[in-house]
């Protein structure tokens, strides 16, 4: 006899998006000091920094809709 499926455990959507916060955070951290270090070098005028940041939180967009259609799709 076959036992019945059980449903997807889904995590805890407070744990989830507090995780994603501080991801989000360290990351833009990241991006800014690089683009930061990448306009020095270059001798640009926060061109970089802005460019290293709009990518950045592009990427972390994607990630939390992927996140989201994991978990949460029905």
């Amino acid at each position: 006899m076959k036992k019945p499926k059980k449903p997807k455990k889904r995590p805890n959507f407070i744990a989830l998006f507090s995780g994603f916060t501080v991801q989000l955070g360290v990351s833009m951290y990241i991006a800014s000091k690089l683009g930061n270090y990448f306009d020095s070098y270059f001798k640009t005028d926060k061109v970089l920094t802005v460019i290293s940041l709009m990518l950045m939180l592009f990427l972390n967009l994607y990630v939390l809709t992927k996140t989201f259609k994991k978990f949460y799709s029905d």
